[in-house]
């Protein structure tokens, strides 16, 4: 077989070695050596100095089974002659141009070593340049976050000129010297406020589980700026007797109300729609209120002993 023929795929019968399965070309005799038999021939084939080495190794491995295919290599020049007349009548693997295919994997591995050593040949500047591009793309990623939470900045933070981003300088030290980026997280605040929050309602609630029965329960809680209603399902869940839940504002006393009939606690949460001076004032008009307005729920807070006031106080600041 020539040259040509091997390295264009010559379709023959390559039964394997070792059994008696048929591949339809070199490499996949090979790769079935590997896989099922654990044989690494082809890393290895420039062990065969020529096509005699490779004849009689193919006799000697077809007649011996041996375990290792390496040991042929153990045998002397004078051993090797036994060797030199087919195990079978027509054997296509006889006729695997080892030389060529020896010279075939040289040459990919060649290929490959070139490849890794293109890739290692980067001079320091292409190196420090294709950094600065990362560096300013992930400036733009920053300032898209700033104008996202923020709205836009004044402030320009790597827009992708390097000259005006960047301080380069490849002569001397090689150094490169780039502005810091410190953005105006005019958003930041708004984050630390929510976290602020959770942390607090967090506290606010263990608070009110381990303190339930020894403050809270059985009790009448006056609960002040009650907002929409989180804290207030926090305190009936402390077991109080009765809730009066305060809001000033008429779409977030409904939805205390709504709130506290999805738990389930509607008949404990008294919501009052009003400002904290109201309830003040109530205090005032005694009896004649119980008379002319009997449901009204500052009439009901009037008629009932608090024993406890809670007041939610916003964060101020961060």
């Amino acid at each position: 077989m020539s040259d040509v023929e091997f390295d264009e795929g010559y379709s023959g019968t390559y039964i394997c070695l070792l059994c008696e399965t048929v591949n339809k070309s070199a490499d996949n005799l090979f790769e079935h050596l590997q896989t099922q038999h654990d044989w690494k021939i082809l890393p290895e084939i420039d062990r065969f100095k020529d096509q005699y080495s490779w004849i009689t190794f193919v006799n000697w491995a077809r007649s011996k089974k041996p375990r290792c295919w390496s040991e042929f290599f153990d045998l002397s020049e004078d051993d090797r002659q036994a060797f030199l007349k087919p195990t079978l009548s027509e054997d296509d693997v006889l006729t695997i141009d080892v030389e060529s295919l020896a010279n075939r994997h040289d040459s990919e591995n060649n290929e490959l070593v070139d490849m890794e050593t293109a890739s290692s040949k980067k001079t320091l500047e292409q190196l420090r340049e294709e950094n600065i591009d990362l560096i300013c793309q992930l400036n733009k990623c920053r300032k898209l976050l700033v104008e996202t939470i923020d709205g836009p900045s004044s402030f320009d933070y790597g827009a992708g000129d390097h000259a005006g981003s960047f301080q380069i300088d490849l002569n001397g030290d090689n150094s490169v010297q780039l502005h810091p980026f410190i953005p105006p997280y005019g958003g930041l605040p708004t984050a630390l406020l929510a976290l602020r929050e959770s942390i607090s309602h967090g506290a606010y609630r263990n608070f009110l589980q381990l303190n339930a029965a020894k403050l809270f329960a059985g009790k009448t809680v006056l609960h002040l700026a009650a907002g929409p209603g989180l804290l207030t399902m926090y305190l009936a869940s402390a077991r109080p007797k009765r809730i009066f839940a305060v809001e000033a504002s008429k779409d977030l006393a409904m939805a205390i109300r709504q709130v506290a009939a999805s738990n389930e606690v509607e008949k404990c949460v008294e919501v009052c729609e009003g400002r904290v001076n109201e309830l003040q004032k109530s205090s005032y008009r005694g009896s004649e209120l119980d008379s002319a307005h009997p449901d009204d729920s500052l009439v009901k807070l009037n008629n009932e002993k608090v024993s406890l006031t809670v007041l939610d106080v916003p964060p101020q600041g961060v």
